[in-house]
């Protein structure tokens, strides 16, 4: 979504326009517009490329027997956020001005303050493998959850089955 807002009366580095543009699926681009830098914005050498606004960890909080996960450079994430009593499963990613993101042979542009990027339909990426925020790199992954005791408690049953099958055919 492009365009331009105007106003004549801002005073410089007081106000914000968050604007969300959402489709049809939930997904959102969120921009904070800044009229003029501000005395309290971070230097440069302390500001991001691309930040994650989603759990920090390797174990996502869904027991579904599938792990996802993200990494940022080398540190991982869950795609879930925490509301109150439940957590939602979306990913949630920051960027520095200009910052564009790269999802194989697609490029979201970047805008001219930090925004941010809301995808509820998140298992898409998980596809694809890794992106790009300018040089930095972002890997997606899946994992099946290890069921070891499960395994072992289903194998020791259909055992148990076979054996008491067994055991009553040699009867008849």
């Amino acid at each position: 979504m492009n365009g331009t807002i105007t106003f004549e009366d801002w005073e410089r580095g007081k106000y914000y326009i968050i604007v969300w543009c959402v489709d049809e699926y939930g997904n959102a681009r969120i921009v904070a517009y800044d009229p003029g830098a501000s005395q309290e914005d971070p230097p440069e050498e302390k500001r991001y490329t691309i930040s994650s606004g989603n759990i920090a960890g390797y174990i996502d909080p869904e027991k579904d027997w599938r792990n996802y996960f993200y990494t940022i450079g080398e540190n991982p994430y869950v795609p879930y956020i925490r509301l109150d009593n439940h957590h939602q499963p979306c990913i949630v990613l920051y960027m520095a001005p200009k910052t564009e993101i790269r999802l194989r042979n697609t490029t979201i542009e970047g805008s001219d303050g930090y925004w941010c990027l809301f995808i509820l339909r998140y298992k898409t990426l998980f596809q694809l493998g890794k992106a790009e925020a300018d040089d930095v790199e972002i890997r997606f992954f899946m994992e099946n959850i290890q069921t070891d005791m499960i395994d072992i408690t289903l194998l020791g049953i259909s055992l148990y089955i076979v054996i008491i099958a067994v055991s009553r055919r040699r009867r008849e």
